[in-house]
């Protein structure tokens, strides 16, 4: 009689492919688990660096502002017309009075003043000859051709032929400013305008050296603490309107409600809080004003300032609406 085989349980024998099945298994899941991990992370960071940059560039939409130049009366700091063109929103209108001219039509055919004025003025900036506005008759507008034909050359040895002494310091103003030089400032008689002038160049240039330059002490205290965006200055103007005005406008470059809090006039302190409130896009801001009939104002100008941000961000991340940052 045969002795039987003995033969080895077929569960003992598949064990050990089993054990490596799940071993395998255990690190694939890790492996996925690692990508998660790691995929969460990036989009964090690429969602925290989207909002950097969406605030960055609302805060720049919303401190922009046109200058004060285009609501003064004035062709100056590079307009096309009066408060027009160049950095001023609105755009200059063609009229018959203000058409435009080429520098070969014959100016005295032009029956209107004004017309005849540009026409004239044209032709000496495209001859780079100031002496070709000679043949206006007129006084006022001789003057006029003298200075629309330094706005287009930038040549403030025009500006001397002017015989009005305020249109000649209107003149070199407009010269020194655009070419951002502050000797021309110089040549301004009047020490106001020459102040506004050095002012101007002073806070564009970001230069003190021409702040100092300043006559008024209110002036060039608020000319330093906008070039330095360092309310602080303010503090220097023993003047209390003066003072008051310093903070509000810094306030333009600085929306802190720390900045507002020297003002001492209660409408200044108003004005000066609806700014921090509009840059800072804060609601709650408008609740503090002293004038509550100013307050309709202060929320309509917040909730501007919220939709220019939800229309930057629209721009910048078209629907991907997980890296949106919601304004308060």
């Amino acid at each position: 009689m045969a002795a039987k085989r003995e033969t080895k349980p077929k569960e003992e024998a598949v064990k050990p492919k089993e054990d490596a099945l799940k071993e395998s298994t255990v690190k694939t899941e890790a492996r996925t688990e690692d990508r998660k991990d790691s995929g969460k992370n990036s989009t964090g960071l690429f969602i925290a660096a989207g909002i950097v940059i969406i605030v960055i560039a609302a805060f720049m939409l919303l401190g922009s502002k046109e200058p004060s130049s285009c609501f003064n009366g004035n062709q100056d700091n590079a307009e096309s017309g009066i408060d027009c063109g160049g950095p001023c929103q609105k755009t200059c209108a063609t009229t018959p009075s203000n058409p435009t001219t080429l520098p070969e039509q014959n100016c005295d055919s032009l029956s209107d003043i004004t017309s005849k004025t540009t026409c004239v003025a044209e032709k000496a900036a495209a001859k780079n000859d100031s002496s070709v506005c000679d043949a206006l008759s007129d006084n006022w507008y001789r003057n006029l051709c003298y200075r629309r034909y330094a706005s287009k050359t930038l040549d403030a040895g025009s500006c001397a032929k002017i015989n009005a002494s305020l249109d000649a310091d209107e003149c070199y103003k407009e010269v020194a400013v655009r070419k951002q030089d502050a000797g021309v400032c110089e040549q301004v008689e009047d020490v106001s305008q020459r102040d506004t002038c050095y002012f101007r160049i002073g806070f564009d240039t970001k230069i003190l050296e021409y702040c100092n330059r300043i006559n008024s002490a209110a002036s060039k205290y608020r000319c330093i603490a906008l070039a330095k965006k360092d309310y602080t200055y303010c503090g220097q103007i023993s003047e209390t309107k003066g003072r008051d005005y310093c903070y509000e406008r810094v306030s333009t470059l600085v929306p802190e409600t720390v900045v507002c809090s020297g003002v001492e006039t209660p409408s200044i302190k108003d004005s000066c809080t609806i700014n921090v409130a509009e840059r800072k896009i804060e609601n709650a801001l408008c609740d503090t004003l002293a004038n509550a009939s100013l307050k309709p104002d202060c929320l309509q100008r917040v909730d501007k300032a919220r939709q220019n941000m939800l229309s930057l961000q629209k721009q910048m991340l078209g629907e991907n609406s997980s890296m949106k940052l919601s304004p308060t």
